[in-house]
């Protein structure tokens, strides 16, 4: 079996590689970036058309005095607006729920001018799990008086070796690159974010992303 990341992807060009780990916080830095640069400005479109309605119903009573209708509609509307504003840290701290468990695992980042890659190397919650499973098979061995039988290397398929490993697409126009001092951020539209740290990579590599994604990646690419 061909692994697509070394055979399907292989124009772009290299510019970073680099392992970090995964924090919590860092994520949610990355994450405020995201609602900075995005969300918030949905919510004050979102707000400022709630206002100008409000504005008509109130108009409309000044003109053709109280009604219910009138009344009901800036209920709703009050109630949409506070929702509005609630939303993005209601977003935020469910978030935050549920990545608490991710400190600990170790990420590999590839920028090339064309993907990113990013493969799990190692996650401290697969140990657990394997003990346990190990333990498990043990303890039932050791009821039904069966020997364990031990696999050997020449029996397993390499491929279930390989670590799990997530493509960002670059080149298919919904993906942004948000570049701060710290961190790059890829924003897949309507989908997902992953924040991976510029500490991950030399100063050298950091330097020729900074080069090579303007041009690559135009107005995607975003320096904050």
């Amino acid at each position: 079996m061909i692994d697509e990341r070394t055979e399907s992807f292989r124009d772009g060009e290299l510019l970073a590689s680099g392992e970090y780990e995964s924090k919590s916080d860092e994520i949610m830095k990355g994450f405020k970036t995201f609602q900075r640069r995005y969300v918030f400005k949905n919510v004050a479109i979102q707000i400022t058309l709630l206002a100008i309605a409000a504005v008509i119903q109130f108009a409309n009573i000044a003109v053709s005095g109280v009604q219910s209708v009138n009344i009901i509609l800036l209920l709703v509307l009050l109630a949409v607006g506070l929702f509005i504003l609630q939303k993005p840290r209601l977003t935020y701290n469910k978030l935050a729920e549920a990545i608490k468990d991710l400190d600990g695992i170790i990420y590999r980042a590839e920028m090339f001018t064309d993907k990113i890659i990013v493969t799990t190397v190692y996650d401290p919650q697969n140990d657990i799990k394997n003990e346990d499973e190990d333990k498990a098979e043990s303890d039932e061995n050791a009821q039904s008086g069966e020997e364990e039988k031990e696999e050997s290397s020449e029996e397993k398929d390499s491929t279930d070796d390989l670590p799990p490993a997530t493509i960002i697409k670059l080149t298919e126009g919904v993906v942004d690159v948000l570049c701060t001092e710290d961190q790059y951020i890829a924003y897949i539209k309507g989908r997902n974010i992953y924040v991976i740290p510029r500490s991950a990579f030399s100063d050298e590599e950091n330097a020729r992303i900074a080069e090579k994604y303007p041009v690559h990646l135009g107005t995607k690419f975003i320096v904050i």
